[in-house]
């Protein structure tokens, strides 16, 4: 690696060689982003046009300064234009539901959005659901627990989060193996870098399953049932804010599955990673099931789930030494945060007895922390209690191989984890 300078971008430097979409750098952007904090915590990644903010110091205000660093569109940064067939039958202006979440959302619009959305999504809300999300987890363990092998991500992970936050919203168990489609379309339709024919596949299954949640919201609308969605149709803040419409609905609902299913997967299967490559944290979470909110939290920090986020400037700012022109692209690669030794001491070793363990940045902070992260620590807190409980001695396989993604700068998807346990 080598640091240049890049004086077309006023200075700013240039770490020649990286590329955070390079599946080894997915893997383990790690070294480069200890290279960077070091030598050029801000730096320009010139293929991609993006400025890097790679310092927990300098990425916090860019994260709570939405008036500065902007959210707004940030879905579009990535995404590849759409296959004519698409264009024919949405027209060419179509957004899928996260694109007209509160995810690419700044104040007030997002302020009024997270008032509604959020007080259904309350840890104390949502522990209810510890029963049936048990439930879920021991009827997918079943199906699987007397091979001794599989790929956790795919029999266990992905359907109990997406069936989890399906169940959530109402949604009919039977359309698991649709929903995780949509979710992959989601990731694929905003990222690119897939072959023609596989795009139009994505496209045609985002857009079905997009007409599919509209018809879903609105048939609740006229007939309300115990279930999420009726809750947000029907929801008013304190101060009686008008009612979230039906799009805004359904924009949320598309979002926290199209989004939240896979990160959460992904967190369950690094838990699992994480512990195998540390066996006497192993054996102490056995012992001592308490121990697993913190194991859930060492975990985000060590591994994550997302890679990072975009934010376009609205005027000229200064970043660690370095001015950024209004209208510019930043990153900011939460994994480069969440492993700053200035925050984090000893940030390679897994530590579920870390002081500051909440003070990792994957879920982000300020206006835009993750509104599903409630749901998505009990989701990964039962995931690996039942799975404890159910699967002895499970471990990585031999043959499992380092963990690869799929590229993306925001949600990089865990391929497979192939784990093995003594089957009865």
């Amino acid at each position: 690696m080598s640091v240049q300078d890049d004086t077309s971008h006023l200075g700013c430097p240039v770490l020649d060689g990286f590329d955070p979409l390079i599946p080894a750098q997915v893997a383990d952007p790690y070294p480069w982003y200890d290279r960077a904090r070091s030598e050029c915590p801000v730096f320009f990644i010139p293929q991609y046009g993006l400025y890097c903010v790679t310092r927990y110091a300098d990425a916090v205000p860019v994260l709570r300064d939405p008036a500065t660093f902007s959210s707004s569109s940030s879905t579009d940064y990535q995404r590849p234009p759409m296959p004519p067939e698409i264009v024919e039958q949405v027209g060419a202006g179509y957004r899928s539901a996260l694109e007209l979440s509160m995810v690419v959302k700044d104040p007030p619009e997002h302020t009024r959005l997270r008032r509604l959305l959020n007080r259904p999504l309350t840890a104390k809300a949502l522990a209810v659901r510890e029963p049936r999300l048990r439930e879920i987890a021991h009827r997918l363990l079943d199906e699987i627990a007397a091979d001794g092998h599989a790929d956790l991500m795919a029999s266990y992970a992905s359907p109990l989060i997406v069936t989890g936050i399906t169940d959530l919203f109402g949604v009919p168990l039977a359309g698991y193996r649709e929903w995780r489609e949509y979710t992959v379309a989601v990731h694929a339709v905003l990222s690119g870098g897939q072959p023609d024919e596989a795009m139009l596949h994505h496209w045609r299954v985002l857009t079905s399953m997009d007409r599919w949640i509209r018809d879903f919201v609105a048939s609740r609308r006229q007939d309300p049932q115990d279930d999420l969605t009726s809750q947000l149709i029907h929801a008013t803040t304190e101060d009686g804010d008008p009612q979230l419409s039906d799009t805004e609905v359904w924009a949320a609902l598309g979002a926290l599955i199209g989004a939240g299913a896979d990160t959460t997967a992904v967190l369950l299967c690094h838990l699992i990673h994480l512990l195998d490559r540390n066996p006497d944290t192993y054996q102490e979470i056995r012992a001592d099931r308490s121990l697993i909110p913190a194991a859930i939290e060492e975990a985000l920090r060590h591994l994550g789930a997302a890679g990072g986020v975009i934010r376009f400037t609205t005027r000229d700012v200064e970043i660690g030494g370095v001015v950024i022109p209004k209208d510019s692209k930043v990153y900011v690669p939460l994994k480069s945060l969440n492993r700053d030794p200035a925050v984090f001491a000893d940030p390679e070793v897994f530590d579920i007895h870390r002081p500051n363990l909440r003070q990792h940045m994957a879920l982000g902070t300020g206006v835009h922390t993750c509104i599903g992260a409630h749901y998505g620590r009990l989701e990964a807190r039962v995931g690996l209690d039942v799975l404890l409980d159910r699967l002895p001695n499970l471990r990585v396989a031999p043959d499992q191989g380092p963990l690869e993604y799929s590229p993306a700068f925001t949600l990089p998807d865990l391929h497979q984890l192939l784990v093995v346990w003594d089957a009865p």
